[in-house]
């Protein structure tokens, strides 16, 4: 074990590529400068509680292999560093996963404060990872589901992502004219005009319950956002043609209009976990 408790630094303490074999304890110590620890290897805990001053820690490259970092009582310095570390795969055990979890917190509470935003997001992530491992039953399935659709409410690209990628399949299925047109693939084409989707129970040259490309589009793009109704441009028989469509693509827009508000939620959680600065 290293026992390095209420010892005194005055000039920089190089610990890189250091290798813990056992518990590290550096509990009251004093770092003048910074302590680097970058690529330094810790096999099991290492605990700087209750450190005097503000600790500039490194751990850049630094690799936890059973333990997170403790620093409960310690006030970290801004300039502090934490780039490529490697942090430890979750205990199986729940007392084991609620002690990396209040690790976790402290980290991530710290890192916001100095307004190191990035690292205090990776913290909130592996903190809710923690936490939602201790759930049991439906709940346990909802945390996956968190976890899948917006990275724990830290992410902007994964809701983004799937709010637009659910609103292109819907389209794409109504546009799916080998299904639900009387001319089979491709669009039925107006006289002079746009082609049009035109469903199997309607005939004429121009039926009455066909819809424009444009129309299709704008129709899924009012169930992500229900107040944009784009009544400006639609036709008198935009109504009819929307009731007669097949309800299997009627179904199709109102799972977008069910999932729409829960992908803006979680694009807002992630826009929020992104720019806020303190806790």
């Amino acid at each position: 074990m290293a026992y390095l408790q209420v010892a005194t630094f005055q000039s920089l303490a190089n610990f890189q590529r250091a290798a813990f074999q056992n518990w590290a304890y550096f509990q009251g110590a004093t770092f003048q400068r910074e302590a680097d620890f970058s690529g330094a290897t810790f096999e099991e805990e290492a605990i700087f509680h209750d450190m005097e001053g503000r600790l500039f820690l490194v751990l850049n490259g630094t690799i936890f292999e059973k333990h997170p970092p403790e620093i409960f009582g310690t006030k970290l310095h801004p300039a502090s560093s934490i780039q490529g570390t490697t942090w430890p795969k979750m205990p199986k055990n729940r007392e084991g996963i609620r002690a990396h979890s209040r690790a976790y917190v402290e980290l991530r509470m710290q890192f916001r404060a100095l307004g190191i935003i990035d690292e205090a997001n990776e913290f909130s992530r592996k903190e809710i990872e923690h936490y939602t491992a201790l759930y049991t039953g439906i709940n346990r399935y909802f945390g996956m589901i968190y976890r899948v659709l917006s990275n724990h409410g830290t992410s902007i690209g994964r809701p983004l992502a799937f709010l637009f990628g659910h609103w292109a399949l819907v389209v794409v299925c109504w546009l799916s004219v080998r299904f639900f047109t009387t001319a089979g693939p491709g669009f039925v084409p107006r006289h002079g005009g746009e082609p049009y989707v035109q469903w199997r129970e309607c005939g004429g040259e121009e039926p009455f319950c066909a819809l424009g490309f444009w129309e299709i589009l704008a129709f899924n793009l009012g169930r992500i956002l229900p107040l944009t109704s784009f009544r400006g441009y639609q036709r008198e028989a935009y109504v009819t043609a929307i009731e007669e469509a097949p309800g299997a693509l009627l179904a199709l827009s109102f799972s977008l209009s069910l999932l729409a508000p829960l992908y803006l939620f979680l694009l807002a959680l992630g826009l929020r976990a992104r720019f806020r600065i303190t806790t």
